[in-house]
């Protein structure tokens, strides 16, 4: 009777903790890669923000109200900051992001955010993203995004369906990838 209780009381600790603390994300696209690839599964903190807000280089997960969807993206623009692309390069308060080549073959690029993040983005130098964008001024309780993986990422870029993310449609921050959809394994690695 003891191991019965126990057990109970085990299982709903844990759905607790799913449901208030930890929620496993899959991944349905490749909007994220190279940090995270479609047929990924990541684990998203939903109390990362209770008591703090999101930085420059957090990978979020959040919902896009005029779809209704839940979408993942980075972080790189606080309140206040101005964020442009040109051509291919970010620019933040009109400064551009550091950027330095990883790959001979294929445009992926190591991006260090002033407060010192660092990440890999695929950010060829052709394609729609090679046009300039307006300078946006992130408002007051909102956040810029962007794809990792830049020529194929729905984000802030598109004012009129995505735009600027308000704090209360932050759903959490991504924490830890735990499955390779590409390798079809077991990943304990630190989304950063």
């Amino acid at each position: 009777m003891i191991f019965v209780s126990c057990v109970a009381m085990l299982a709903i600790g844990l759905i607790g903790v799913r449901l208030y603390v930890f929620e496993p994300l899959d991944a349905q696209t490749n909007a994220m890669s190279p940090t995270i690839n479609e047929g990924d599964s990541v684990l998203i903190s939903k109390r990362a923000y209770a008591f703090a807000t999101p930085q420059l280089g957090d990978v979020i997960v959040f919902t896009i109200r005029d779809w209704n969807l839940v979408s993942v993206g980075r972080v790189v623009g606080l309140p206040g900051h101005r964020v442009q692309m040109i051509g291919a390069s970010l620019t933040i308060n009109g400064q551009y992001i550091v950027r330095v080549g990883t790959h001979p073959e294929y445009p992926e690029f190591i991006e260090t955010l002033p407060n010192g993040a660092k990440y890999t983005v695929r950010a060829p130098e052709m394609g729609w993203n090679e046009h300039w964008t307006p300078q946006y001024l992130v408002p007051e309780g909102h956040y810029f995004v962007l794809g990792d993986n830049r020529d194929h990422s729905i984000d802030s870029r598109d004012m009129e369906h995505v735009g600027f993310v308000p704090k209360e449609d932050i759903l959490g921050k991504v924490m830890w990838r735990f499955w390779d959809g590409t390798d079809q394994q077991i990943d304990a690695s630190v989304v950063n």
